[in-house]
């Protein structure tokens, strides 16, 4: 998700705070192109600085609160890691939530008047979402419950956590918050 502060018109330089070295591919891809695209539509009066690898204060969870705080003009964060905030929003990482067709963004879209009330005090201008959930096994061949003795799971929110949990027996799983998981890794 990427949100902007209440107050963002307000500043030249705007904010962009991220939790992702600098290195990342959101840094080219949406952080330089939309500094590049807003200096260039405003005559250099609106650009935008990001702020890498927690830079302004660590953590996936935190962007979003800094946003809407105000702390800085922009974030990019992932529902994922803050699932008990995002209910509506992570539905979309139940199987099925959505046609094969279609994007996890492009479904968010169509529901958007439904998911905006979670998203207070900011204003939200992309929302990412992860592939639909399949199994990704390595050096191991799943074809019956017994198999998932053993492996780690990871998955993307404690939506997903909750389906995998369902059917995984005697597998570990693991979650960017950890703590709505039996085991973390």
């Amino acid at each position: 998700m990427l949100v902007a502060a209440s107050t963002a018109a307000q500043a030249q330089e705007l904010k962009f705070a991220n939790f992702t070295p600098p290195f990342h591919t959101l840094n080219a891809s949406v952080i330089e192109m939309m500094n590049a695209d807003l200096t260039a539509a405003t005559n250099g009066a609106v650009t935008v600085r990001g702020y890498h690898g927690g830079e302004l204060g660590a953590g996936p969870v935190e962007q979003y609160v800094r946003a809407a705080q105000g702390a800085v003009d922009l974030a990019w964060g992932l529902q994922g890691y803050m699932s008990s905030q995002f209910k509506k929003t992570t539905i979309l990482e139940l199987p099925g939530a959505y046609s094969s067709d279609m994007s996890g963004a492009d479904a968010y879209c169509k529901v958007f008047d439904m998911i905006a009330g979670e998203f207070p005090a900011t204003v939200p201008i992309a929302l990412w979402s992860s592939e639909p959930s399949v199994m990704i096994i390595r050096e191991k061949v799943v074809r019956e419950p017994a198999d998932f003795q053993g492996p780690k799971i990871r998955v993307a929110g404690a939506t997903a956590g909750k389906v995998a949990s369902s059917f995984a027996f005697g597998a570990s799983l693991g979650h960017p918050q950890g703590a709505l998981c039996p085991k973390q890794f």
